[in-house]
């Protein structure tokens, strides 16, 4: 089993609490975070823990909510209602670990499964 952080329910949050105030007086607000690392949270990156548990504290939730777990026994189906082809074809392409012909590859595999899937 596998945990993830929900980064796009983070950042909708975050905005939200925001609203229109300034990034840099949010920022100071919050402590111990720059505003471009609150910026780059805003836009779906994963911070690192400490800034993590000073946004939740500022946010007045919880850490575990924004957690979910995943199976590898899953199927690809199961996957698929979770992830859109295009956001599985995009963390595929943004694997630093995959060499960009590896991530060429694995891409085209999945959109020829989806388009089997389709038929």
């Amino acid at each position: 089993m596998s945990y993830e952080l929900d980064t796009k329910k983070l950042a909708t949050m975050v905005r939200a609490q925001r609203a229109n105030r300034p990034l840099r007086e949010v920022a100071d607000e919050i402590g111990d975070v720059s505003a471009s690392t609150l910026h780059r949270l805003e836009v779906g990156k994963c911070p690192d823990m400490a800034v993590f548990l000073r946004i939740c504290s500022w946010l007045n939730v919880k850490p575990e909510q924004f957690f979910s777990h995943s199976d590898p026994t899953q199927t690809v189906q199961q996957i698929g209602q979770h992830y859109s082809q295009g956001q599985i074809i995009n963390l595929v392409r943004s694997d630093s670990a995959l060499s960009p012909v590896v991530a060429n590859v694995l891409s085209a595999i999945i959109t020829a499964a989806y388009e089997i899937d389709r038929t």
